[in-house]
């Protein structure tokens, strides 16, 4: 197997922000095409397929190429766009989320070139994961649309290390909410009767009691409750410290479970009134436990606990879809989206021999 490290490294140097994944992107299909693998454009993304000994199954690896921004360059204690190795550790911007698991499936595409595998194999490098899902939505679709498969499964790349295979995840909506009072001088509020930025707090102070309606009558027994976060808050000018602003802004993480997804517009405009959605809501991601690749995975690495995200994943595209998929892959979950992200020595070679081990029992008449 080549060595994980030297590719790693040159994803990591590439900078691949959500939205801006053009030259990974080509890197990625320019390392394949070297080794002799054949790729596909789907949309922004590199697909690729890899023909097995039964073609009427497939499996699918999906894994996205692109990052958040590295935030704090003073709080790295490397580069983030190169790869540094300290201890067993190996840190840089991507390595856990997720240019470790792309750099897994790479090399196991590699692999699978040289020996036919059992059934089609399917490795699709999305873009815009960390935006909206995008890349992944428009893959999923374009498959659907142009593949004839008795069975289809798919594995999400994403962060678990060997501890965890997730099974599904919450849905999400992105909102932002306004509330509109009088402006006017700072001297005397006693003038101003309808003030923005305290209906602001009134909303803040009652949102607990919305929260709590909700956990009673949307309740997953697998995803648990929804939750809402303040993520954002505007009004005023910190260059007129002498006005009372007339407009305040309030940005709201939804997450949601099936039931509430179902009637989220309802109860948005019962709530909210007057509200806009940052992007268009992301479903809930669901696969059951029951399912063959579960199994599998499970069989593969017992250690493994079957868990739920609390953060959306690409999953949720392949259950619209009805493409049972699981999210497992290389990397440490808690230092996803921080300074200082990294990922254990080894870990990647460990998941494309985990993968293999997958494809071959998944891919037998067991």
């Amino acid at each position: 197997m080549q060595n994980s490290l030297t590719l790693l490294k040159d994803l990591i140097k590439i900078e691949s922000i959500s939205g801006g994944e053009q030259q990974v992107a080509k890197f990625i299909a320019d390392w394949l095409k070297s080794n002799n693998i054949k790729t596909m454009k789907v949309g922004n993304n590199v697909a690729v397929v890899i023909r097995g000994k039964d073609s009427k199954r497939a499996l699918i690896f999906n894994g996205h190429i692109d990052t958040v921004s590295p935030g704090n360059l003073d709080s790295w204690n490397t580069n983030p766009f190169e790869l540094t190795e300290i201890g067993d550790k190996m840190y840089g911007l991507g390595t856990s989320d997720m240019k470790g698991g792309v750099t897994a499936m790479l090399l196991l595409a590699k692999d699978l070139i040289e020996k036919q595998p059992p059934i089609d194999i399917w490795l699709a490098f999305v873009v815009k994961e960390e935006l909206d899902g995008s890349g992944s939505e428009k893959f999923v679709e374009w498959f659907v649309k142009n593949n004839k498969y008795q069975q289809v499964v798919a594995i999400i790349g994403d962060t678990t290390g060997l501890i965890e295979i997730e099974i599904g995840h919450k849905g999400n909506a992105f909102v932002k909410t306004k509330f509109i009072g009088q402006s006017g001088h700072g001297s005397d509020p006693n003038r101003i009767k309808l003030q923005a930025i305290l209906e602001a707090n009134k909303f803040i102070n009652k949102m607990n009691k919305k929260l709590k309606e909700w956990e009673e009558k949307y309740k997953d027994k697998y995803l648990g409750v929804p939750s809402v976060a303040i993520t954002g808050i505007s009004s005023g000018d910190l260059e007129s410290p002498n006005k009372i602003p007339g407009k305040c802004i309030i940005q709201l993480d939804i997450r949601t479970t099936p039931k509430l997804h179902q009637k989220l517009k309802m109860e948005l405009d019962k709530w909210l009134g007057d509200y806009e959605l940052v992007a268009d809501p992301a479903a809930c991601g669901w696969c059951e436990p029951e399912e063959k690749i579960v199994k599998v995975a499970q069989k593969v690495a017992p250690t493994a606990k079957l868990t739920c995200s609390m953060g959306a994943t690409d999953q949720c595209f392949f259950s619209q879809m009805g493409i049972p998929a699981v999210i497992f892959g290389p990397g440490e979950k808690s230092v996803a989206h921080q300074e200082n992200e990294w990922i254990r020595m080894g870990e990647i070679e460990k998941f494309v021999e985990t993968y293999e081990k997958i494809i071959n029992l998944y891919g037998s008449n067991l």
